[in-house]
């Protein structure tokens, strides 16, 4: 019983720490003091069990009810703060909407009874505010930056001044301008007078400077024209005497050829002729007289340029060829 005093105290301390309305207290205890008092009696009842072996079967089963049977409390519990929130926020949004309408009711006759009570007051700021805006628009041509300046609440006579001194200072940025616009349009104007005298004289010195360039590259060509003809004609010489060397030592080289042709060809008739002879006398009597007129049949007669000498060479002809069948003929009784 002393331990319940001390359960139900320690949940009271905790709701007085809320600044609510006596009844809301109660209300609030009443709901939550039984699942407060349920989880205290099995609290005692949890740290009682203790499991250190397998064989303890019953105090598991046990843990298993208590534990099933704090979370029905807990899920309860759960329930009734849900429930006891959402009247809470119904009870709230009626209590706004409660408000709102005597708000909605007062606030108008309020504003009227206020402009009623502060009529001169308003009058007297609506005057401000509309010569406020009409000095805003006198203002606004001279693009004046009135930051720090209280336009609103100046005099009649300072602003006029005020007016008048920015008005003259306006006109005076104007001469001013008007001014610098001048002299920078004159200045412009030298200006581009110089870059055109400079261009015309970079013009004129650029055409020289071609002209003698020009001048320069006609007597470079020219010189080089007159080099390049010498040479030319020089390179003709040289191939001249070069190509009649070349063709002189090609006579000479062919004259030799021939010459060494010739005496080579001679060389040979000569040991041609020696081995016949040597062949034809070691040879039978048939094959040397066959021979003879082989001999005879190769002999070359010349040509002959008038008409006696060609009918001499014709019976010559005749009589060789008498000559060479003879001797085959008889030589082949043999």
């Amino acid at each position: 019983m002393e331990n319940q005093t001390e359960e139900k105290k320690s949940l009271v301390e905790v709701v007085e720490t809320f600044a609510l309305e006596p009844q809301t207290k109660t209300n609030l205890l009443e709901r939550f003091q039984p699942f407060f008092a349920q989880a205290e009696d099995w609290k005692v009842k949890a740290e009682s069990l203790v499991v250190t072996d397998a064989s303890q079967v019953r105090e598991m089963q046990m843990a298993r009810t208590a534990r099933l049977a704090l979370a029905d409390i807990r899920i309860n519990a759960d329930k009734a703060r849900k429930a006891m929130k959402e009247d809470s926020l119904r009870y709230g949004k009626a209590v706004q909407g409660v408000y709102n309408v005597i708000e909605y009711l007062i606030k108008p006759i309020e504003a009227h009874l206020s402009a009623q009570e502060n009529f001169v007051k308003i009058q007297r700021e609506n005057q401000i505010q509309a010569r406020f805006e009409e000095r805003l628009t006198l203002l606004a041509p001279l693009e004046i930056d009135l930051t720090f300046v209280d336009v609103k609440n100046m005099p009649e006579d300072s602003f006029k001044k005020f007016y008048e001194d920015q008005k003259a200072a306006k006109e005076a940025r104007i001469q001013a301008e008007k001014q610098v616009e001048i002299e920078r349009i004159a200045k412009e104007k030298a200006e581009s007078e110089e870059k055109e005298r400079i261009r015309i004289e970079n013009e004129r010195l650029k055409k020289e400077a071609q002209e003698r360039e020009k001048a320069l590259s006609e007597e470079k060509e020219k010189s080089e024209k007159i080099k390049k003809d010498a040479e030319e004609k020089a390179r003709k010489l040289k191939a001249e005497a070069d190509a009649k060397l070349k063709k002189e030592k090609e006579e000479r080289e062919k004259a030799e050829a021939e010459l060494n042709a010739k005496k080579e060809a001679e060389k040979k008739e000569k040991a041609d002729r020696i081995k016949a002879e040597e062949k034809a006398a070691s040879a039978p009597d048939k094959i040397k007289l066959l021979e003879l007129a082989k001999t005879i049949d190769s002999i070359q007669l010349p040509e002959m340029k008038s008409k006696e000498g060609e009918n001499i060479l014709n019976d010559t002809k005749k009589l060789i060829e008498k000559l060479s069948g003879f001797i085959k003929e008889k030589a082949i009784t043999l």
